[in-house]
């Protein structure tokens, strides 16, 4: 009986022994690990369950739509320099004018005539006679380059002959122009040439020695209508026509006006005018200048 006791009493011991060598061997649960090792947090692997979630599918199950494709910038034209940078500034808006009446505007300070209305005064040499006078010229402008007119001439003579007869005359004719630099707007001289014909008209001559006495047979001072040489027909063979060829050259003073479309200009001609009155070698030299408003 005493040794079945003793036996029992090693046994307990030895499972006792176990235990604690058990409980002594187990490892140290993760809450007792010191908070400065950090070393092992690269090992942490996720649970085996996880599956990381697809790329092309949203988190509803949806497929996303794919990322846009970025269009290439084409490429730089040829013989051309890329500069680095913003580029240049925006430039700030242009001021303008308000208009000073509203709704209209300022015609453009261009030469672009279209119809003009000339008025020149003139001295013509004539052989026989000095004339002096004015002359009116309605100009249309067809073109840029090519213009006509309508012209008339008036004037007096002065005897240069000393017959002592002197009358006046007066013509009305056509001309053509060829302006050599019309299509140069904004050019102010304007060099030109002319060619004129038309019909002349001369009144009876009247005779005047210069004195200035009261003797009505040799003077007409007193009786301006006395007419003592009549020449009013063409001599003849000939006719009562004119031809000149002239050249010029026109001064544009402004082309338009304020905010009227007129223009003006400031015009000096040289002509030759034959005189068919009494024959192509009467021919006269006539200087001319004035001005033209035009339109």
């Amino acid at each position: 009986m005493k040794n079945k006791l003793m036996w029992w009493s090693v046994r307990a011991w030895l499972c006792a022994l176990v235990a604690v060598s058990t409980f002594a061997l187990a490892p140290a649960p993760a809450l007792a690990q010191d908070p400065g090792d950090d070393d092992d947090e690269g090992d942490l692997e996720p649970p085996p369950d996880y599956e990381a979630s697809d790329e092309g599918e949203t988190s509803g199950g949806e497929e996303s739509p794919p990322p846009p494709v970025a269009t290439p910038t084409p490429p730089p034209p040829a013989n051309t320099v890329v500069l680095d940078g913003p580029g240049p500034a925006p430039s700030p808006p242009a001021r303008t004018r308000p208009a000073l009446v509203s709704g209209l505007r300022k015609p453009s300070d261009r030469y672009d005539p279209h119809v003009g209305f000339q008025t020149l005064f003139f001295v013509s040499g004539h052989p026989t006679d000095l004339y002096t006078g004015v002359s009116f010229s309605a100009q249309f402008h067809v073109a840029q380059k090519w213009s006509f007119s309508l012209d008339g001439r008036f004037g007096g003579g002065l005897d240069r002959d000393d017959d002592n007869y002197l009358h006046s005359l007066g013509t009305f004719g056509l001309s053509g122009y060829h302006w050599f630099r019309g299509d140069q707007e904004r050019r102010r001289l304007q060099p030109y040439v002319r060619l004129g014909f038309g019909g002349l008209w001369l009144p009876d001559e009247h005779f005047d020695d210069g004195s200035h006495d009261d003797d009505d047979d040799d003077d007409w001072d007193k009786k301006s209508s006395r007419n003592l040489k009549k020449n009013g027909a063409p001599a003849a063979g000939h006719s009562s026509s004119y031809l000149e060829e002239a050249a010029g050259v026109r001064l544009v003073l402004f082309p338009r006006l304020w905010y009227l479309a007129v223009g003006g200009t400031f015009d000096l001609e040289l002509a030759l005018v034959q005189d068919n009155h009494y024959g192509i070698t009467d021919s006269s030299l006539k200087l001319s200048l004035g001005f033209t408003l035009y339109f």
